[in-house]
């Protein structure tokens, strides 16, 4: 009775970790969703798995397995959040590393006190 008890409760905090997770991961990915620096093709990653979240094809199908069938669903998602966010993580580090794409570009530096308007040209 106890083992079961036990073993009740070990199932009810992975339960919790992995909507937690799956939280977590989803804020993350609506954030990097957002952002125009994360290539398109990566955005399909998450967009492919809420796909397979609403279509009637399933790996472990809720009627065969009760219980597991909606896990299944919820792995699948998770595993696809944190795949994106990993790529899109490592993709905008590429971006801030040193060497990584600037802009080499003449710019103006204008002085507030400069009451002319014009500002000094400064070349690259």
């Amino acid at each position: 009775m106890k083992d079961q008890q036990d073993n009740q409760k070990d199932g009810s905090r992975q339960e919790t970790r992995v909507f937690r997770d799956l939280i977590r991961h989803g804020q993350r990915a609506w954030t990097l969703m957002l952002d125009q620096r994360v290539p398109a093709k990566q955005k399909l990653i998450p967009a492919a798995a809420l796909a397979y979240l609403v279509s009637p094809i399933d790996l472990l199908p809720e009627i065969a397995i009760p219980g597991l069938g909606l896990m299944d669903d919820f792995v699948v998602l998770l595993l696809a959040l944190r795949m994106f966010n990993h790529l899109a993580d490592q993709h905008l580090a590429r971006l801030a590393e040193p060497g990584g794409p600037s802009i080499d570009a003449p710019y103006r530096v204008h002085d507030a006190s400069d009451s002319s308007g014009g500002g000094q040209d400064i070349g690259v």
